[in-house]
C-alpha cells in the first residue's frame, strides 16, 4: 500500500505517540476501558510525574480523550483501533527479530 503523502505528518505523530514502552503499556491498559490517573499509576507502577507527562502528550497528540467526573479525570483511547495497529506492528517485529533472539 503506497503511503498517502497528505498524512505523513500524522504518521510521524502517531509513531511518536507509541514511541516509548510506558506509552504502549498505557494504550494496552486503556483498550476499550477508562481509567483515572490514580488507577493507571497503580496498575502500571509508573511515577506520577512520568505518567502525567505521557498522558498530557498523548492527549495533545489526539490519541487519548479525557472526561472529568467530580475530582477525577478519566482517560480513554480516542480510536481503539490503535490497539489493532500496534498488534500488527508486534507481529512484524516478531517476524523480523525472532531469529536474532535465539
Amino acid at each position: 500500500m503506497p503511503i498517502d503523502e497528505r498524512f505523513l505528518d500524522h504518521y510521524v505523530l502517531m509513531c511518536k505517540a507509541v514511541s516509548k514502552p510506558d506509552r504502549l503499556r498505557i494504550i494496552n491498559l486503556l483498550d476499550n476501558k477508562k481509567f483515572n490517573v490514580g488507577e493507571i499509576q497503580k496498575k502500571l507502577d509508573i511515577s506520577l510525574s512520568s505518567l502525567s507527562n505521557h498522558l498530557n502528550d498523548m492527549y495533545k497528540m489526539g490519541v487519548l480523550g479525557k472526561e472529568k467526573d467530580g475530582k477525577s479525570v478519566y482517560y480513554y483511547l480516542i480510536n481503539p483501533e490503535l490497539v489493532d495497529g500496534i498488534s500488527h506492528m508486534q507481529k512484524v517485529i516478531r517476524v523480523l527479530f525472532e531469529d536474532r533472539t535465539k
